[in-house]
């Protein structure tokens, strides 16, 4: 939706290249999306994080079992 009506105000500027007007409402829209793709981009590394997070977990989890999961454990009560 950004895209459309930053397309509509360079066409209008195309038609009106002096229109303060449309020069804001361009700068604005061109703010807005900077902001959708810089908060999109952190998601993306959010999610990137997390799923390097849970494989290192599961091969944490694997090994653990793997070395561990045989021996008997003693509970030590003081």
């Amino acid at each position: 939706m950004l895209a459309e009506a930053r397309e509509y105000c360079l066409k209008g500027l195309q038609l009106d290249p002096n229109n303060e007007d449309l020069k804001k409402l361009d700068r604005q829209i061109g703010l807005k999306i900077s902001e959708k793709e810089k908060h999109e981009a952190q998601v993306s590394k959010a999610a990137a994080e997390a799923k390097v997070w849970t494989l290192n977990f599961e091969l944490f989890s694997c090994v653990f079992d793997n070395c561990f999961g045989c021996m008997e454990v003693t509970v030590f009560v003081y």
